[in-house]
């Protein structure tokens, strides 16, 4: 059905649903305080690999982690750490959920 699949439809969705939550800064409103701040890469990672294996076990992953990038990327930004360690266990979390 190529194209006109309906969960192809779906993921396209969730989609712009993703980029609207980050424009609007929603994204940053829930899931900085669910992150807090992490002192070390070890409970960063823990931090976003919870919430994003919970997402996804009732969401489709790919938005999920799309969401997330830029959480992320802020978040160790913020705490100094490098965003290459969170990004790779995101990915994975989110295959857990």
């Amino acid at each position: 059905r190529g194209f006109a699949s309906p969960s192809i439809a779906t993921v396209g969705v969730l989609f712009v649903l993703a980029k609207a939550l980050e424009q609007t800064g929603a994204v940053d409103a829930l899931v900085v305080p669910a992150l807090g701040a992490p002192r070390s890469h070890t409970a960063a990672v823990l931090r976003v690999c919870v919430p994003t294996a919970l997402l996804s076990a009732f969401l489709n992953n790919t938005p999920i982690v799309a969401m997330l990038i830029p959480a992320c990327e802020s978040l160790a930004r913020r705490h100094n750490l490098s965003a290459r360690v969170l990004l790779m266990p995101l990915s994975f979390a989110s295959m857990l959920g």
